[in-house]
């Protein structure tokens, strides 16, 4: 008995110990090389965990949608709409690593371990096929443009509120699954809190996932009453937790005035070497 307990055990885990695995190879180039990877938007997010970092260390929460420390304190807005929880997971990562390259090291393994590991337990929860899972799970978060290569190679933000759409949609594949219980209000609600802390764009995909999924039970399930008050209160309590965020947005909207995108139409001009101009175009 208890060697069928220590097999079932070790099945169930170690697709999470290769996942491991993943993460910490992923990690041997930059220990190798002591360096920091550069993106588009690395400036971008290592002001904002500075910015949350000195207010975290200063104790200093005065005026939440300015920065008063990042971006050369030119009073830009970093963190307000821009996933304010992440920000001051980086802040608090900052301030104990007190270095830029463990700061890196640290953020980029959990969230290579965590984007595998979501997906290999969204995808082995419906097939129960491990091996199958973590296969697709791993070539899934190492190739698609939105999970890993984003981060590392741009480190464009969308990634970290992607990690959690395996949430989104075990509990978009629960209401259309016919069962008693059709939303699980809490988790669905914490879920998507999570995910607006995270990234804001991540949560408005996430928003579309889930109203997609809640237009099919609709339409097939005999508790639509139900369903709708569970998908209201999941709601209620996603925004509950995430209401700092909301009064920010309101106080900016209301308060200061919010440039239109600019849109550059002429983008040749951005180089000189003509075939870098056309791929522009």
């Amino acid at each position: 008995m208890k060697q069928a307990m220590k097999k079932i055990q070790w099945y169930q885990a170690y697709p999470y110990l290769i996942i491991l695995a993943i993460a910490l190879i992923f990690a041997l180039p930059q220990l190798h090389s002591r360096g920091i990877y550069l993106g588009a938007d690395t400036a971008f997010h290592f002001n904002r965990a500075f910015e949350s970092m000195q207010r975290l260390k200063h104790l200093n929460f005065h005026n939440m949608t300015m920065s008063l420390y990042g971006f050369g304190a030119t009073g830009r807005i970093v963190n307000a709409f821009y996933g304010p929880g992440l920000g001051y997971c980086f802040g608090l990562i900052l301030l104990m690593t007190q270095a830029w390259l463990k700061f890196q090291l640290i953020t980029n393994f959990i969230l290579t371990f965590g984007t595998i590991a979501l997906s290999y337990w969204l995808f082995n929860k419906y097939s129960r096929q491990p091996f199958l899972s973590l296969t697709v799970a791993t070539l899934l978060s190492l190739t698609s443009y939105w999970a890993l290569t984003y981060w590392y190679q741009s480190s464009g933000g969308m990634p970290w509120g992607m990690m959690f759409l395996p949430l989104v949609i075990d509990a978009g594949m629960q209401m259309t699954s016919g069962q008693k219980q059709l939303v699980k209000p809490i988790k669905l609600g914490i879920t998507m809190a999570i995910i607006l802390e995270c990234h804001m764009l991540s949560f408005v995909f996430s928003v579309f996932i889930i109203s997609a999924f809640f237009i099919v039970a609709l339409v097939t399930t005999n508790q639509k009453l139900m369903l709708v008050k569970q998908i209201a209160l999941a709601g209620l309590i996603s925004v509950g937790l995430t209401l700092g965020y909301w009064i920010d947005y309101l106080t900016i909207i209301k308060t200061q005035p919010i440039l239109s995108p600019f849109i550059f139409t002429s983008p040749k001009a951005l180089s000189t070497n003509p075939y870098q101009g056309l791929a522009f175009g």
